[in-house]
């Protein structure tokens, strides 16, 4: 063998060595951008189970509202009609007249109950759209990444880290709500 074939089969060698170092580093990157995904997809999903049950609260706070304003609303009427039968009918549009004043007082703190619960679900439904942006974006990163070993593009890769980075922030920004992305 040559010197000059000697040093170019340690070139090719070398080459070699490169590329499959390159595609191993690329596989761990996409390894950690399918870890960030995985952890993203549970925080998506528990943010929409929170909407939902936070939903289901309101709903639930206001149909107890509107039961209590009814009982409410039925007892001071009947309290009206025994009272103007008179006799021993007012003893009974009295206890009417405690039942409605004691539904109204129940009724009193649900409104804000369930305001508080509509917040708590507007809240899980903002923190869910960032995490479906960040979902996005990792998937787009682990294709590019994906694509950049068969290319051998490190450009493809240095896309592929920064929307793997966009991803990152996404899911803090879900945690935190520090910028209303929905």
């Amino acid at each position: 063998m040559e010197a000059s074939e000697a040093m170019e089969h340690a070139h090719k060698t070398e080459e070699a060595v490169s590329h499959g170092d390159f595609g191993r580093r690329v596989a761990i990157l996409i390894a950690v951008l399918a870890a960030l995904l995985a952890i993203a997809t549970l925080l998506g999903n528990q943010a929409t189970a929170d909407a939902i049950l936070s939903q289901e609260r309101a709903t639930d706070t206001y149909n107890e509202y509107q039961a209590d304003s009814v009982k409410e609303k039925v007892s001071a009427d009947a309290a009206l009609i025994l009272r103007q039968m008179g006799g021993d009918a007012a003893a009974k549009a009295a206890d009417l007249e405690r039942t409605a004043a004691s539904e109204a007082a129940k009724r009193k703190g649900l409104l804000p109950l369930a305001r508080s619960f509509e917040a708590s679900r507007d809240t899980a439904e903002h923190r869910h759209h960032g995490y479906q942006f960040a979902e996005s974006a990792l998937q787009i990163a682990i294709v590019l990444a994906s694509v950049s070993i068969v290319a051998r593009s490190p450009a493809l890769v240095l896309g592929s880290v920064g929307l793997g980075v966009l991803g990152v922030l996404l899911i803090v920004d879900g945690a935190t709500q520090l910028v209303w992305l929905g």
